[in-house]
C-alpha cells in the first residue's frame, strides 16, 4: 500500500469531496461517506492506495491546523497594511 498527503479542495453538494493529490498530480473524487467525519474543505488528509483504488483517508489534524494559522497570519499582514491606492489622482 502507498500513502500521499493530500488536500480538499472542495466539498460538492456535500456528497462528493474534490481531494488533490500533488505527489502524483491527480485529482480524485470521493463519496464523502467514506471520509472521516471532520473532514471540510481546506483540510489535509493522507490518502493510502491498494493499487489504483484508494484504501483508505486519514484526517491529518496537525497539517491542516499548521495551513490554517500560516493563512490566518498572511490575512492579518494583508490587513495592517496601508489602505488606499497607491497611485494619485491629478
Amino acid at each position: 500500500m502507498e500513502a500521499h498527503k493530500g488536500f480538499v479542495d472542495r466539498i460538492e453538494d456535500g456528497k462528493y469531496a474534490v481531494v488533490l493529490i500533488e505527489s502524483i498530480n491527480k485529482e480524485f473524487v470521493i463519496d464523502s461517506s467514506d471520509l472521516p467525519e471532520n473532514i471540510e474543505a481546506g483540510s489535509w488528509v493522507y490518502v493510502t492506495f491498494q493499487g489504483e483504488n484508494i484504501h483508505s483517508v486519514e484526517y491529518e489534524q496537525a497539517e491542516t491546523e499548521k495551513a490554517k494559522v500560516r493563512v490566518s497570519n498572511k490575512m492579518e499582514l494583508l490587513r495592517k497594511k496601508k489602505k488606499g491606492s497607491s497611485f494619485r489622482k491629478s
